[in-house]
Formats: structure tokens, C-alpha cells, sequence
């Protein structure tokens, strides 16, 4: 294992289940363990997304890369956005609208993701060679 990952949602108020969640909220405690369990490998965010019912979906992706990442969740090395519009299947647009593709750029052009490539992965372990395996020889 090389990477170790992470999916999350908020659904906002879109589901009778569901309610508005910060990033924090829907990460924290997965956070914790994975990165207890595997303290030195990175970390990625391999999906995640907000809806726009029931808060405020541009100010979330601002305090999601400006706040919260930074100050609380440093192992995140990698985040991928799910952009797909499934109204019919989930009856959500997971898609991101302009005020959200801005908020989203503002934030990935600030401090915290400005650093020189040479420094994007200085605190992460490359991993281990592995050993051949007996079925390597075919």
C-alpha cells in the first residue's frame, strides 16, 4: 500500500437523513484512525464534494482549503472533486457551478498551495521496496 485514502460527502439537507456538515465534521473522526493506523503514508482525499441545499457550497470549499486542511488535517496530500450530476439516481447535482469553481480557484491559488514543487511532498515517506514475490519470476 502506497496511499491511503479517503471519500466524503455533504449532503446538506438534500437526504431526510442528512443535515449541513462542515469538512471537519465529515472527515475528522475517519481522519484520526486512518492516519493512526498509517502514520507514514500520505493521504488523499479520493472523493469529495458538497451540495449547495441547506449552506452555503462556495463558502464551504473556501473554509474546506483555507481553514480546515491546513490547520487540521496536514497529512492531505492529494484531494479529488467529484463532479458529476446524478439528479436522477441520488436526486443531487454534485456538479460544481461557477460560484463554486471560483471559490474553489481563490482557494488552491493561496499560501498554503503556492509551496515550490520540490516542497509539495517533503513530509512524505516514499515507500518501501517490496521484496519479489515467488510469482514475480513469470
Amino acid at each position: 500500500v502506497d496511499w491511503i485514502g479517503l471519500d466524503g460527502y455533504n449532503w446538506g439537507t438534500t437526504q431526510p437523513w442528512s443535515e449541513w456538515l462542515s469538512f471537519a465534521e465529515i472527515f475528522g473522526p475517519a481522519y484520526t484512525t486512518i492516519t493512526t493506523i498509517a502514520p507514514d503514508k500520505p493521504l488523499m482525499i479520493a472523493e469529495v464534494n458538497s451540495t449547495d441545499q441547506g449552506g452555503d457550497k462556495s463558502a464551504w470549499y473556501r473554509e474546506m482549503f483555507t481553514q480546515q486542511i491546513p490547520q487540521r488535517f496536514p497529512k492531505i496530500a492529494a484531494i479529488v472533486i467529484f463532479d458529476e450530476d446524478k439528479s436522477e439516481q441520488e436526486h443531487i447535482n454534485w456538479r460544481m457551478d461557477q460560484t463554486a469553481l471560483e471559490a474553489f480557484k481563490s482557494a488552491v491559488n493561496s499560501e498554503p498551495y503556492q509551496l515550490p514543487f520540490e516542497e509539495l511532498f517533503e513530509n512524505i515517506t516514499p515507500p518501501q521496496s517490496a521484496s519479489p514475490s515467488p510469482t514475480d519470476d513469470y
